[in-house]
């Protein structure tokens, strides 16, 4: 079945949106197939998600980065199709959640692509001298009818200008030095109250190194984080997460990734810091 129908619904799921509403560079990389305004400030994504998007560990379930991935790329197209961001600016994400309902990830079908529906609501827009600057949304992913997850996010729209201010001291995105680490983490130290480890990164991992960048992506920072809290929930899958980024992630020089245990087991609290400042900040549950 190639469509979707409901309320202001009309997806496909035969070809995927413009790369560039997602930024990013493969074609491969896009997991939305199609985008649906509806009434009320809510839109409709489809997705499709196949095995070869898990780019580490086991393939026979749906990682909660991957989950999170389909909620960066359904703010970020909706921000540029329906509130005439231009497709040159940048976005600066300031939080994140997302959890399975289920309390454990839906596995990947045993053949064919993982597919589904999102919808995006609008919370809050702030305007800055008439021109998006901030979106809030809330998100709730779908499949068969069946509600599968839910999210949230705050993000800023930043010009291609703007952002050139900001990052000015940053070097250029193709003079950082390439790392191909087999981790996220590496040098993993426990203590009674929980584990340190150094954030790694592999720049050949399609993934999270789509394309050129200034900065440690946030995605990296969510895989790192997770994986830290499955250390700590003793090799468990995160259900899920809520997250705050504070500050850019330098690839000049080493963060570490503090996970702990908050009150139950079941919650982690995990932070990363660079040069003794945290630039993320959130909690995991199992």
């Amino acid at each position: 079945m190639s469509t979707a129908t409901g309320p202001a619904i009309d997806l496909t799921f035969e070809r995927t949106l413009d790369r560039r509403l997602v930024h990013r560079t493969a074609v491969s990389g896009v997991l939305l197939t199609s985008l649906s305004e509806g009434v009320d400030d809510r839109w409709w994504g489809g997705f499709q998600l196949s095995r070869q998007h898990v780019n580490r560990g086991s393939s026979t379930w749906v990682p909660v980065h991957l989950g999170a991935e389909i909620l960066r790329q359904s703010g970020l197209a909706i921000a540029h199709r329906y509130f005439h961001v231009p497709l040159d600016a940048a976005f600066l994400i300031d939080e994140l959640a997302f959890s399975w309902t289920a309390g454990a990830p839906p596995c990947f079908p045993r053949f064919g692509p993982f597919a589904g529906v999102c919808e995006t609501r609008l919370v809050s827009e702030t305007k800055r001298r008439g021109v998006t600057f901030e979106l809030a949304l809330e998100f709730e992913v779908r499949s068969s009818d069946t509600r599968l997850a839910q999210g949230s996010g705050r993000l800023r729209c930043v010009t291609a200008e703007q952002y050139r201010v900001l990052r000015r001291s940053a070097p250029r995105p193709t003079d950082v030095p390439l790392r191909e680490d087999a981790a996220l983490l590496k040098d993993v130290v426990a203590s009674t109250t929980g584990i340190e480890g150094t954030l790694s990164w592999d720049h050949t991992d399609a993934f999270y190194f789509d394309h050129p960048t200034d900065h440690v992506p946030g995605m990296v920072l969510v895989g790192a984080m997770s994986s830290a809290a499955g250390i700590i929930l003793k090799g468990a899958m995160p259900n899920g997460f809520s997250a705050s980024f504070v500050k850019f992630v330098e690839f000049a020089s080493d963060a570490v990734v503090v996970a702990s245990v908050v009150n139950e087991a079941s919650k982690v609290h995990v932070e990363v810091r660079q040069n003794g400042v945290v630039a993320a900040v959130g909690d995991w549950i199992a």
